[in-house]
């Protein structure tokens, strides 16, 4: 006797319908009427549940139905293989994720010690924005240089990236930015990263603020030479404060 009759031959012995046999086990009445029909099977778990709730043994129930018993056996088969595969998925990550924290607090450690290393050698001290600064008083500075003759670097707050972030394993805010008082303008030069690369040039003047552009920008630190020595400081002092992650990318 195959299972969707012996399935079927259980509910009418318990005289209910369809309805009333589904709501047993939580399906609905479409689900048992394929089981009758055997155009589907129930779940091993579901058979366990209708052996312990109508008192039917479980080996009579797929007795002669060697169908039911070869899908029972390669789904037992394949809940192993999902279970050991889980097992060793869950392994790796977990050594993934040791092997990622190590990583992420070196290079976070790293970072924080060259960046303090070299704001000690250059001597930047804190960087508090006074109330009429309102061009420079953003919290993404942290420290400031005097230099002399309207000359003023600042450096941007260091900002480790995220620890669940494994696309990017770095930081952001690597800039520095001087402040050139002039005698007819003001020059805020910036320089990203430790390669100071990304320089931009603004003026401010009588008008507002002007970008520079990248051709007259490259002229100035060029010819210029209070500017060529700025930039050469620069460049300096970001190949020392900044980490190059070239490493990180092979």
């Amino acid at each position: 006797m195959k299972i969707g009759e012996r399935i079927f031959n259980i509910r009418k012995g318990q005289d209910m319908t369809q309805q009333e046999f589904a709501s047993v086990f939580s399906v609905t009445k479409r689900k048992v009427s394929n089981w009758e029909k055997e155009k589907s099977y129930p779940d091993l778990q579901i058979l366990v549940d209708m052996s312990d709730q109508f008192e039917v043994s479980l080996d009579r129930m797929l007795k002669d139905d060697a169908k039911m018993v070869k899908r029972i056996d390669k789904e037992r088969k394949f809940s192993k293989y999902v279970k050991r595969g889980a097992v060793i998925l869950g392994g790796i990550l977990m050594v993934f994720c040791v092997i990622w924290s190590i990583l992420w607090y070196d290079t976070k450690n790293e970072v924080e010690k060259r960046f303090q290393d070299g704001v000690e050698q250059f001597g930047f001290q804190d960087y508090v924005p006074e109330k009429d600064e309102d061009m420079w008083a953003e919290s993404q500075y942290s420290h400031r240089l005097e230099e002399g003759g309207g000359v003023t670097f600042f450096l941007g707050h260091l900002m480790m990236s995220e620890w669940n972030n494994i696309l990017y394993l770095g930081c952001y805010n690597q800039i520095l930015r001087c402040r050139v008082q002039r005698e007819d303008d003001l020059l805020e030069i910036q320089w990203c990263g430790p390669e100071a690369g990304s320089v931009e040039i603004y003026i401010y003047d009588g008008t507002g603020k002007h970008c520079m552009e990248e051709q007259a920008a490259k002229k100035l630190l060029r010819d210029d030479e209070q500017m060529k020595q700025i930039d050469d400081k620069a460049h300096e002092m970001c190949s020392v404060l900044y980490m190059d992650y070239k490493w990180l990318r092979g």
